[in-house]
């Protein structure tokens, strides 16, 4: 690839192919000692760019549920599961609506996650 500054004289510009991944690293949801935790927008947080929507707009559908717990969301005050297929929203996490529970008190270590597509009115994402 060549340019021509204004001076008119050709000089070479070296390419290289470029693949960036950006990483937002959020607040580890960690139960220490307790077998239940809200999550919040600490540990889970969706943004659209450049148009940007409402909390209420980003939906997160889950894909594959916790394996040693429970997600729940409180609803009239009272806890609702959310398994496969549910939903919930950035403003949920916001409010503070969304929880975890474990199926039993662990004594040792365990990692658990939940597969989730983040949906807006506009465009779906992979699986996350």
């Amino acid at each position: 690839m060549y340019a021509i500054p204004p001076n008119g004289v050709v000089q070479s510009i070296d390419t290289y192919p470029l693949r960036a991944t950006y990483v937002f690293n959020r607040e580890v949801f960690m139960l220490n000692g307790t077998e239940s935790g809200t999550l919040s927008r600490a540990n889970l947080f969706a943004w659209t760019f450049p148009k940007s929507y409402p909390p209420e707009k980003l939906v997160y559908h889950i894909e594959e549920p916790p394996k040693y717990g429970i997600l729940s969301r409180k609803i009239n005050g009272k806890s609702r599961r959310i398994g496969v297929s549910s939903n919930f929203t950035q403003a949920d996490l916001d409010n503070q609506l969304i929880s975890f529970k474990l199926h039993f008190m662990q004594y040792s270590i365990i990692n658990d996650f939940f597969l989730f597509r983040v949906i807006t009115p506009a465009i779906s994402s992979e699986s996350l």
